[in-house]
């Protein structure tokens, strides 16, 4: 199911998993571009893992995807991964 991504917690502090903090230098993405990715988010969808979502934004040209997991008791969004999509050949 989609839902709308007005959502508060896109405004909220963000927190890196071990995970999402060990590929951002190899995907080449930071604390400002992920906030910056996170303005441009054009769909939200409720993850397979309960409390999940998946976010789907562009960065430059290309598209990405992040899971992220809200934390409403701390008000914390963590950033569970993100990784750009591959383009689907003609």
């Amino acid at each position: 199911m989609d839902t709308r991504h007005d959502e508060e917690w896109l405004g909220w502090e963000l927190e890196l998993t071990p995970h999402a903090a060990d590929r951002a230098a190899d995907r080449g993405f930071s604390m400002p571009a992920l906030r910056a990715m996170l303005r441009g988010i054009v769909l939200i969808r409720r993850g397979a893992t309960p409390g999940r979502r998946t976010a789907t934004c562009t960065r430059g040209s290309r598209p990405w995807r992040l899971v992220l997991e809200p934390d409403p008791l701390r008000r914390v969004l963590v950033v569970v991964t993100a990784y750009p999509l591959r383009r689907r050949n003609p």
